[in-house]
Parts: structure tokens; C-alpha cells; sequence
């Protein structure tokens, strides 16, 4: 503003002196030179005062030029100098004001652009959150049985187009309702938590996946691993679990043991993935009934005599 000041007085006092005295040539240069000078700070008419402080003074000072000049027509001229001043003055404030509330417009739709990308961003966190919490076991943080059985359709598409064995294991705890009904199930519940930390230490994660089917049975699903390779799995992760009751870290009452069931096969046209699963438990079982603290290896019928 203070820029535009001082240039209004140098202007006013140049234009009024060279309007009052020049000759017509001289005084048709200047009227079109502080036109165009008027125009040009019309880009300022957002800032109006600025824009008043300028344009104001001199077309002011070019009427009263023109007025005291004595050139015939004198009077309107100066008459229309006075009216282009008022005129300008109302004229920029107005726009002055339609532009700035356009602006403060746009800075509140940007705003609200901005808060309604905010608020997808904090949806779609949400859902996915959600999506997790869906396919999640909520005390073990394990995959529920939902996540598995999307897991175990998927692996067995991706072997039967890729080629490769499949391997799953049956997993329950040994004498769980007993140990639950000893101890309680808050006991219970760690229980299971120290089984479910035991069984992902002792897979490739996130290759494999171990899921909680629910209550104390569990499932591992080895993509690519065969019969041996996953019986050398099931025996690890019998082992890690019968060791940590005395890990100070879960602090159990008492040692708690799995049994397992292993099994694996190559997917095929003509098999199912229950072949696989079925032959899991019914290995799950014959463990069981071999004494608990064991893994039993599954028998899937060739493929020539599965019809």
C-alpha cells in the first residue's frame, strides 16, 4: 500500500501539471497513458484499497488538470474525469469484494476436498482393519477358519496350475477340557496363545499359514512342502510346544503337548482338497489314539483308484 501511495503522488502531481499546462498533443498522450496505467492496475482489484490508493488520486488530479486548463470543454471533461473516479472507486470495490469471496469460496471447497480425502483414507483403513479383524482369530491373532479355507482354495488353485505338492496339518491340543477345567480358562486361553506363538516360530511365514479352526484345533497349510517335509515340520512344532511350559515367558501350570496329523498330495484334476484335509484328521485321530505328544502320517489313495 505504501508503494502504491508514493506512485499515486508522483503520478497525480505529473498528470494534473501536464493536463493543466501541456499542449493538446501533450495532453492526449497523458490522458492515454494514465488510462492504460489505470488498466493495468485493474489485476490489483482484488486488493480494492490498493487498487483505490492508486487509481483514485490520479484520475482526481487529472480532473482538476482538465478543469483549471480553460481548453474548451474543459468543464465535462473534468466533469467526466470526477465520474470515472467515483465510478471506479464503487465499480473495484465490488469486484473487489465478488473476488475475494470467490477466493475464500474455493479455499473452503478446497478445504473440504482435502477433509473428504481425509475421511476416505480413514475409511479405507477402516475397512481393511476390518477386513483383517474378519479373517483374524481374536485370541490367538491367528487366521480364523474362514481365512483358511480362502487360503487352502487359493494354494490349491495355485498348485494345480503351477504343479507341486500341497501339505497340510491337523493340530489339537492334548487333554485340553482337562487342563481347562483344572486350571480355568483364563489358564486355558494362554494356553492357546503359547501354542499359537509356538506353531508361526515354527513356519515360513508368510509362505505358510498356520489358522485356528477353533476351540483347541488348529491347522497349518504348507504350500510346496511334501509328505517328509512336513512331517519334519509337524515334529518341530511338536517339540517347540511341549518345551514352552517352561519358558518364563508363558509361565504355564502344567506342560501342555499337541497331537498332528499330517498329510500331503499333488493337485490334480479328478482330486479335492477334502482328500487332503480328511486324510489330515483321520491322522490327527490314529495319533491320538497312539498315545498323544505324536504326529501320524495321512494316506491319500493314488489318484488311478480314487473314483
Amino acid at each position: 500500500m505504501l508503494f502504491a501511495g508514493l506512485s499515486a503522488i508522483l503520478w497525480s502531481g505529473a498528470v494534473g501539471w501536464m493536463l493543466a499546462v501541456g499542449t493538446d498533443n501533450q495532453v492526449m498522450f497523458v490522458v492515454c497513458i494514465t488510462l492504460a496505467a489505470i488498466s493495468m492496475t485493474i489485476a490489483n482489484v482484488a486488493y480494492w484499497p490498493v487498487y483505490v490508493i492508486f487509481a483514485i488520486p490520479v484520475s482526481l488530479s487529472a480532473a482538476f488538470g482538465l478543469a483549471i486548463s480553460g481548453r474548451p470543454g474543459h468543464a465535462v471533461l473534468a466533469g467526466a474525469g470526477l465520474a470515472l473516479a467515483v465510478s471506479m472507486s464503487a465499480i473495484s470495490r465490488r469486484l473487489g469484494n465478488q473476488i475475494t469471496r470467490a477466493f475464500s469460496l474455493a479455499t473452503a471447497n478446497q478445504a473440504l476436498v482435502d477433509s473428504l480425502g481425509e475421511r476416505g483414507r480413514e475409511l479405507e483403513q477402516a475397512c481393511d482393519a476390518l477386513e483383517r479383524v474378519s479373517r483374524t482369530d481374536p485370541l490367538t491373532g491367528l487366521a480364523n477358519r474362514r481365512s483358511r479355507d480362502m487360503r487352502l482354495a487359493d494354494e490349491w488353485t495355485r498348485a494345480m496350475r503351477s504343479g507341486g505338492s500341497l501339505a497340510v496339518v491337523a493340530i489339537d491340543v492334548d487333554r485340553f477340557k482337562r487342563f481347562n477345567d483344572t486350571h480355568g480358562h483364563d489358564e486355558g486361553d494362554r494356553a492357546l496363545q503359547a501354542v499359537a506363538a509356538m506353531l508361526e516360530q515354527g513356519i515360513r511365514v508368510p509362505i505358510d499359514l498356520a489358522a485356528r479352526q477353533g476351540g483347541e484345533e488348529f491347522m497349518l497349510i504348507l504350500p510346496g512342502v511334501d509328505l517328509a517335509g512336513a512331517a519334519s515340520i509337524a515334529e518341530r512344532v511338536r517339540v517347540m510346544v511341549a518345551k514352552c511350559s517352561a519358558d518364563p515367558a508363558y509361565a504355564l501350570p502344567e506342560k501342555i503337548t499337541i497331537s498332528l496329523g499330517v498329510a500331503a498330495m499333488e493337485p490334480a484334476l479328478g482330486r479335492s482338497m477334502h482328500e487332503l484335509t480328511i486324510a489330515a484328521d483321520a491322522a490327527l485321530y490314529q495319533a491320538k489314539l497312539g498315545g498323544r505328544n505324536r504326529y501320524e502320517l495321512g494316506t491319500i489313495r493314488p489318484v488311478a483308484s480314487a473314483a
